[in-house]
């Protein structure tokens, strides 16, 4: 599926999806991606390839390492 998956539940003031996973509020997005393939190596974030913050579909998703995200 090539669509967003807009994130159901809250938001934080970033645009960010939230969710409570192992007993704090973590990014949805974030709490999937661990689900579905473990967890990222050390210095590397997810990128949101589609730029919608809110989006939780795993294939709009790319784990870069900080220095990436932040360029792109």
């Amino acid at each position: 599926e090539t669509k967003c998956k807009p994130w159901k539940g809250a938001i934080d003031s970033h645009g960010y999806g939230r969710t409570m996973f192992e007993g704090k509020w973590q990014p949805a997005h974030r709490v999937l991606w661990v689900k579905q393939f473990g967890p990222l190596s050390n210095g590397f974030v997810l990128d949101h390839l589609c730029r919608a913050r809110s989006c939780v579909n795993l294939k709009h998703l790319e784990p870069v390492t900080t220095r990436d995200n932040t360029l792109r």
